[in-house]
């Protein structure tokens, strides 16, 4: 940044008035500030409206990340619940095994009884 100092020059015009003048190349030269000044204050607002929708996006994926993790623990509650459910479908299955095993049991003593009162019947009807 250039810091010159112009020294102006104070003229006095047919009217009577005082006027500050600048030689040209002053004049070109505060020209050039004032046009980069106005770029600048035009690059700066466009970087303030990039920088507000960069934080309405951020907003946006915050509200994402949020809504994600609440999915993600909807599905972990229903993974527990899932698993809570086959361990109880296993116990269902073991406790379903170990009654057919009794049934069976109970079916081969009927069977092996219904045989011994068979042979019995014989025996003490047939043999006699």
């Amino acid at each position: 940044m250039n810091l010159n100092c112009y020294s102006q020059k104070i003229i006095l015009d047919i009217k009577k008035d005082t006027t500050i003048c600048f030689s040209v190349n002053q004049s070109k030269h505060i020209l050039k500030k004032i046009y980069e000044v106005d770029k600048w204050k035009s690059l700066d607002s466009i970087c303030e409206a990039q920088l507000n929708y960069c934080d309405t996006l951020l907003e946006i994926n915050k509200d994402i990340i949020q809504r994600n993790e609440f999915i993600i623990n909807n599905n972990n509650q229903m993974l527990l619940l899932k698993d809570s459910q086959i361990n109880n479908l296993n116990n269902d299955i073991d406790s379903l095994k170990d009654d057919v095993d009794k049934l069976t049991i109970k079916k081969k003593i009927v069977g092996a009884l219904g045989m011994l009162g068979t042979l019995t019947f014989f025996i003490m009807f047939i043999v006699k």
